[in-house]
C-alpha cells in the first residue's frame, strides 16, 4: 500500500492500482463516500483504510469527475443534443440559457468542421428550441444542424486495469452483465417528461442535483455554491416556513443533508447512473473520443454495443426520445479498438450514419469547468416550481447576431 500512495504523489496517472480503484467506482448504483468505499474495496486481497481513500481522491481531485447523472426528465427537462456544420458566431451558443456540453470536432464523412452542444430544455419547448435553430439557419449564422433528443443515457466502462497497460489499450476482456442490465432496464422504462412532485413538494431538489454535477461535494459546499448563485432567492427554494423565517445557514445546510439523504436514499428515481471521466484517458496521445449517430433500430442496438463496449475504454448509448430508429453512441478508444468499430459500421448497409471526431486542442479555446454547466439559477422559478423559457427574447438575440 505504501508503494501505491507514492505512486501517487508522483501522478503515476496509469498505475494499475489506481485504474483499478477508479474502475470500482464505475461498477456501484450509487455515490460511495471514502466510509463506503473502504468497506467494499479490496486490493490484492487488502481491505484499505478510509484515510487512504481520502487521500486518494485529494490526489485526483483535478483529474477525476465522479457523480450521479440526474434523470433530467424527472425535473421536466429533455436532453438535446445538436450537431452543427459551419457554425459562424460563438456568441450564439449560451443565448439559451439552458447549455450543458460544448465539443468542437471533425465530422469524418465530409472532413467538416463540427461543433456538437447539448441543452437541456423544457418539454413544453421543444418546438421553440427547434425554431431557433431553423431561424439560425435561415440567418445564415449555421450551415446545417441535426438535432437528437434522448429520453435516456447508459454509460459503459472497462475495467481500465485490465485494458490500459504503459499506455497501450488492450480490449480483450469478455462483456459484462452489469451495464447491459442497466440498459434491458433503460429499454423497458420510458420515464415522462415532468417535474416531480416531490420537487413540488421540495423545490431545493433542483439545485442539490445540479449543484453536484460532475461534483462530489458536501451537504455545507452544496449550500454554499447554491447561495452564491441564488443569493437571497435560495429562501424561495425552501417551503419549511421556520427555516425561511430563521434565513440561518446552519438552517440551511441541514435542510440540504436531510434533502440529500433522501434523493440518495431513492437513487434510481433521480439518477441514472454512477458517472466517472478520468482526464489523463482523455488526453492520453493514443486515445480519441467520437459521437456516432446510427439509425440501426433496437434490433441490433444490443448487439453493436457489445462492439462498442469490447472495444472502447468507456462508451454510451443514448436512447431517442422520439426518432425511434436513430441512435446516438459515445466511444473514448483508440485507433486499434475504433477500426473495429468502423469494420462493423461497414457491415450496416444502407444505414444512415454520422461520425464527429473530437478535436481536444479546438476545445479547449473555449472550454472550462463552468462555461456548459446549466446555471439554473437563470431558468428556474421556484415560487411556481416551473422552468422560465424565455423565447421571444432569445430570438431577439439571435437577430441581433444575425445583423452585426
Amino acid at each position: 500500500m505504501d508503494k501505491f500512495k507514492q505512486k501517487m504523489s508522483q501522478k503515476n496517472y496509469f498505475d494499475k492500482k489506481l485504474l483499478q480503484f477508479i474502475s470500482f467506482l464505475t461498477r456501484n448504483q450509487k455515490i460511495m463516500d471514502s466510509k463506503e468505499i473502504s468497506r467494499c474495496f479490496e486490493l490484492n486481497g487488502e481491505k484499505i483504510c478510509e484515510r487512504t481513500t481520502r487521500r486518494w481522491f485529494q490526489d485526483l481531485q483535478t483529474d477525476l469527475d465522479y457523480y450521479a447523472v440526474p434523470r433530467y426528465e424527472k425535473l421536466g427537462l429533455a436532453y438535446c443534443h445538436i450537431f452543427i456544420s459551419g457554425l459562424k458566431n460563438i456568441d450564439m451558443v449560451k443565448i439559451i440559457p439552458y447549455n450543458s456540453f460544448f465539443l468542437c470536432g471533425t465530422r469524418l464523412e465530409t472532413s467538416e468542421s463540427n461543433t456538437l452542444l447539448a441543452y437541456l430544455i423544457p418539454r413544453e419547448h421543444l418546438k421553440d428550441f427547434e425554431n431557433f435553430w431553423a431561424a439560425a439557419k435561415k440567418s445564415n449564422l449555421l450551415d446545417n444542424y441535426e438535432i437528437f433528443t434522448a429520453r435516456d443515457t447508459v454509460y459503459f466502462y472497462s475495467k481500465f486495469h485490465e485494458t490500459f497497460h504503459q499506455g497501450v489499450s488492450n480490449f480483450a476482456t469478455d462483456d459484462e452483465n452489469y451495464f447491459f442490465d442497466i440498459l434491458q432496464n433503460a429499454l423497458r422504462k420510458n420515464h415522462a417528461i415532468e417535474i416531480d412532485k416531490n420537487i413540488r413538494e421540495n423545490p431545493l431538489i433542483i439545485p442539490i442535483i445540479l449543484e453536484r454535477f460532475r461534483e462530489t461535494w458536501s451537504s455545507p459546499k452544496i449550500w454554499k455554491s447554491a447561495r452564491e448563485k441564488l443569493n437571497e432567492n435560495i429562501w424561495d427554494y425552501i417551503k419549511d416556513l421556520r427555516t425561511r423565517l430563521n434565513r440561518s445557514d446552519n438552517a440551511g445546510i441541514k435542510l440540504v443533508q436531510r434533502t440529500l439523504k433522501y434523493v440518495n436514499a431513492d437513487f434510481d428515481s433521480f439518477f441514472r447512473q454512477v458517472k466517472v471521466d478520468y482526464a489523463p484517458l482523455f488526453s492520453h496521445k493514443n486515445n480519441l473520443f467520437a459521437y456516432l449517430m446510427l439509425d440501426i433500430g433496437q434490433e441490433k442496438l444490443l448487439d453493436f454495443m457489445k462492439v462498442l463496449h469490447k472495444n472502447s475504454l468507456q462508451c454510451a448509448v443514448f436512447l431517442p426520445h422520439d426518432k425511434k430508429n436513430r441512435y446516438m453512441f459515445f466511444t473514448l478508444t483508440d485507433f486499434s479498438g475504433y477500426n473495429r468499430i468502423v469494420q462493423t459500421l461497414g457491415t450496416y448497409k444502407n444505414t444512415k450514419k454520422t461520425i464527429m471526431w473530437a478535436d481536444h486542442e479546438a476545445t479547449k479555446k473555449y472550454w472550462t469547468r463552468d462555461f456548459m454547466k446549466f446555471d439554473y439559477s437563470k431558468a428556474f422559478d421556484p415560487k411556481n416550481c416551473e422552468w422560465v423559457y424565455e423565447h421571444d427574447k432569445y430570438m431577439d438575440k439571435l437577430d441581433n447576431l444575425a445583423g452585426n
